[in-house]
């Protein structure tokens, strides 16, 4: 009986870490574009960061894991800020923007926060980046191609290391 419990939960286990899907886009690929608007509803477009590195943060505040990354994003950006060669942006995937907005509101991130009020799997952004896990993030360079991609705030620091 043991056993069978033990099995059990190992194959729980198993799946749940299958989910965690890692991103697919490849290093190399056009970053697709998109633009979405702020919590003031001025439109940001992926063409205005053209010749920066863009770090894309993909995000619902009722996500747990997106949740439970939010620390260790802060202690990134402090590291990494935003500048004249890098910008930061979170896409949220929030299909009520009042929610979002108040996830912002008691969050506070310093860096710029987008939504087009779209529920994820419906989402036009996160079909163009074919985002099968939230959170995921893409580090983009200055001519548009990814050169990294993560699903947790450590692998992303990886990623930022190297460039």
């Amino acid at each position: 009986m043991i056993k069978k419990i033990i099995l059990a939960v190992a194959l729980v286990l198993s799946t749940a870490a299958m989910a965690q899907t890692a991103p697919s886009l490849k290093e190399g690929t056009a970053a697709p574009l998109f633009s979405a608007p702020d919590t003031l509803g001025k439109v940001h477009s992926m063409k205005q960061f053209k010749g920066k590195y863009v770090i894309l943060d993909f995000w619902a505040s009722w996500c747990g894991d997106c949740r439970r990354e939010f620390a260790a994003l802060k202690k990134l950006y402090s590291k990494y800020p935003d500048n004249k060669k890098r910008v930061w942006v979170s896409v949220s995937f929030d299909h009520k923007t009042d929610v979002w907005k108040q996830m912002l509101r008691k969050e506070k991130f310093p860096w710029l926060q987008i939504c087009n009020g779209q529920p994820w799997k419906q989402n036009d952004i996160a079909k163009a980046y074919d985002l099968h896990w939230i959170p995921t993030f893409y580090v983009v360079n200055p001519k548009g191609k990814i050169v990294g991609s993560a699903i947790t705030a450590e692998e992303l620091q990886k990623v930022l290391e190297k460039i």
